[in-house]
């Protein structure tokens, strides 16, 4: 790193490659796993009654995710102090 500005973590950079994949990497992964868990089920859902309970869970999850980077970024940018904090992954 030559700079300070370069040391700075981010929740979310659009222009860091390797975030981005990593978060399609870990979605694949935990839709993989809940398709072999409906491979694997007995008595097995119907696949709409299964795609809607995946749904609902992705929809939690994501706006889980989601939330806590918008908290993760506001907190950052409105701390009161001494010092000022713009490490995102810091707080």
């Amino acid at each position: 790193f030559t700079n300070e500005a370069e040391k700075i973590c981010k929740v979310y950079d659009k222009d860091d490659f390797f975030t981005v994949v990593v978060q399609i990497v870990l979605a694949v992964l935990a839709l993989g796993s809940l398709w072999f868990k409906r491979l694997q089920e007995t008595p097995k859902r119907t696949f709409l009654t299964w795609f809607l309970d995946v749904a609902k869970q992705g929809v939690g999850a994501c706006y889980a995710h989601v939330m806590n980077m918008v908290i993760a970024a506001v907190i950052s940018n409105h701390i009161r102090g001494e010092q000022e904090l713009s490490d995102q992954c810091a707080w």
